[in-house]
């Protein structure tokens, strides 16, 4: 397996060429990159910028297998407006075609929501201007599984073409609750271009990571780690809470899963990053070499 970071931890006051050199000092594999609205990797870059940052990864030999995005929380592919609806679709075929400049094999994508009680603005920098309506949806839970399977039943042969996969992550949109019901979508929509992106701490309002592993077997194409602290609640460093992270690993091993493990933190509180950054990669390190 490989060691991966989200760009959500990177220090905003760098260039990205610049915590790139980071990532790869620190051990890492690969970076995600996460598509903004605006600036330096986002719906506004042209397909010229994106290849000078895929030139800037080749140079400090970081892969980049996925491309992430947070607008989905304001562009849901389930919303009742059809104009954000169509919004999102707009945003899913960019990640696809930003993907491919990059070279990078997997967009990850939320299917839509049911609701969201999520305190986003905590999480997420850039949704602070969410409008009330929008954090305020709520769709009827049938209607959100019917427009997600169609839309991305459409979506799959557009990946195909440019040989990206779209990755359906868990998440907490009060939308596929179960790994039955995640394996249950992905098989509906019956194409290999379409599989699961594994958040390990997104399920721990709701389940176990083990059952979600064992269930969505090899359809996980990407995996999130994150630890999640049942005492306070909350998510926190790698290694500081309640995921027994060996355990895990070794279920990953049983499905065959041999890809990136890619730390995720949203809303990292007080933590200085670039030791956060070195010291998670050493964890990284611990785990995936534990037997």
């Amino acid at each position: 397996m490989k060691k991966g970071l989200n760009a959500w931890v990177f220090n905003k006051s760098l260039s990205l060429y610049e915590n790139f050199i980071i990532t790869k000092d620190a051990g890492y594999d690969s970076v995600e990159l996460n598509l903004a609205a605006s600036g330096e990797f986002s719906m506004e870059s042209s397909d010229a910028d994106i290849r000078v940052i895929r030139a800037y990864a080749d140079k400090i030999g970081l892969d980049l297998p996925c491309v992430c995005t947070s607008l989905y929380w304001q562009y849901s592919l389930t919303s009742p407006d059809a104009e954000r609806r169509k919004t999102a679709e707009n945003i899913l075929q960019r990640q696809i075609d930003i993907a491919e400049i990059l070279g990078a094999q997997h967009i990850l994508c939320i299917p839509g929501s049911v609701g969201v009680d999520l305190n986003l603005d905590s999480m997420f920098d850039d949704l602070f201007n969410l409008p009330q309506d929008t954090r305020n949806e709520v769709v009827d839970y049938k209607e959100a599984y019917d427009i997600s399977c169609e839309t991305l039943e459409r979506m799959a042969h557009y990946a195909r073409a440019r040989n990206v996969i779209i990755c359906v992550e868990n998440v907490g949109n009060k939308y596929l609750l179960s790994p039955l019901e995640m394996a249950r979508f992905i098989d509906e929509i019956g194409s290999k271009w379409v599989r699961a992106y594994f958040d390990v701490g997104n399920v721990f309002r709701i389940g176990y990571p083990e059952h979600w592993i064992n269930a969505l077997g090899n359809r996980i194409a990407m995996v999130h780690l994150k630890d999640w602290s049942k005492r306070h609640a909350s998510f926190v460093k790698l290694g500081d809470g309640d995921t027994d992270f060996t355990s895990l690993i070794s279920v990953l091993r049983n499905v065959r899963y041999d890809g990136y493990l890619t730390v995720e933190y949203i809303g990292q509180g007080d933590y200085n990053r670039q030791e956060l950054i070195y010291d998670t990669a050493k964890f990284l390190e611990k785990i995936i070499e534990a037997r």
